[in-house]
């Protein structure tokens, strides 16, 4: 498994400004949260989702092709970083 975290500068309320990535060895997404402009939190793993959220069915890309996209930028992070996120997300959904 990697753990990404990848930022937007795009501005637009449709495009999340955070999105945390569990990508397993084949490189297809296990888990994924989104937060977006207006503090939307939306998540997907392969046992569940959210009204806005879902897990691709195509490969996950390369931290260097995600890079050369204009407004974007990602880094591997920590599973303890992904693990502390997903446990916020999950919350934030719960008592929503």
């Amino acid at each position: 498994m990697r753990y990404l975290k990848v930022m937007s500068n795009l501005n637009q309320d449709d495009v999340p400004v955070t999105t945390f990535h569990e990508v397993d060895d084949d490189d297809f997404e296990s888990k994924k949260i989104e937060i977006y402009p207006d503090s939307t939190i939306e998540m997907a793993s392969y046992g569940m989702q959210t009204k806005e959220s879902g897990l691709s069915p195509e490969k996950f890309e390369a931290i260097d092709e995600i890079n050369a996209l204009q407004g974007f930028d990602a880094a591997e992070i920590a599973k303890e970083e992904f693990e502390r996120q997903w446990d916020l997300a999950s919350n934030y959904i719960r008592n929503k």
